[in-house]
């Protein structure tokens, strides 16, 4: 396995736990203040931004010729 291969799965693995995290604060906080704070929402749209940009990004690089994995 290639050492760039290691290291973008780690990095999805991390990206993985963030959003489950964030997922889970975002239940417990509609359970109990019936809501979402805002800093909670901006990391939502954050995270959703990220994915869609890297998406995108690697997309166009494929499209160049170089070998990507798509989904």
């Amino acid at each position: 396995m290639a050492d760039d291969d290691t290291v973008l799965r780690s990095a999805r693995n991390a990206f993985g736990v963030v959003l489950l995290l964030l997922f889970a604060i975002s239940t417990y906080q509609f359970y109990t203040i019936r809501g979402v704070t805002r800093p909670i929402a901006l990391l939502w749209v954050a995270a959703a931004g990220v994915f869609y940009a890297s998406k995108y990004y690697y997309g166009r690089t494929a499209a160049d010729g170089s070998e990507t994995e798509k989904d």
